[in-house]
């Protein structure tokens, strides 16, 4: 099993697909396990981590930083809100405002969480139909 500091890095990089296949475990394939097979980290720790050390800076840019951004979530305060976007090829699409960085930086870790949740558990959903969530809250 990789290093939780690995599984953080992973959920972080918005590629915890690529991430997942390169360490299943020996004579599984990314459709035989699901994401709590392969991440044991929780939200909270990348959370954690995240408000220590930073986001990478290829995955979310802050402040002054996202006026040049491109393909990045973006934090900026916008006086005393923050907004989170997504830049792609100059476009912006806004995904939230909330009341403070600490939040800002909540929502960002919860997007990529459940993202890398997503992403992790598809091609087993698709090997496995009759097992699909009936709802969005009943996956691991």
């Amino acid at each position: 099993m990789p290093s939780n500091d690995e599984q953080i890095q992973a959920i972080l990089s918005y590629d915890a697909f690529r991430w997942a296949v390169e360490n299943l475990p020996p004579g599984k394939t990314i459709d035989d396990v699901r994401f709590r097979e392969l991440v044991t980290i929780s939200e909270e720790d990348v959370l954690i981590h995240a408000r220590r050390s930073g986001f990478p800076p290829s995955v979310v840019a802050e402040g002054e930083a996202a006026r040049w951004a491109h393909d990045s979530i973006c934090l900026v305060e916008d006086g005393d809100r923050w907004s989170i976007f997504y830049t792609e090829r100059g476009e912006r699409s806004d995904l939230a405002t909330v009341e403070s960085h600490a939040a800002a930086q909540s929502w960002v870790v919860h997007h990529l969480f459940e993202n890398a949740k997503v992403s992790l558990n598809h091609r087993w959903w698709h090997a496995h139909p009759d097992e699909r969530p009936k709802r969005i809250s009943d996956m691991d």
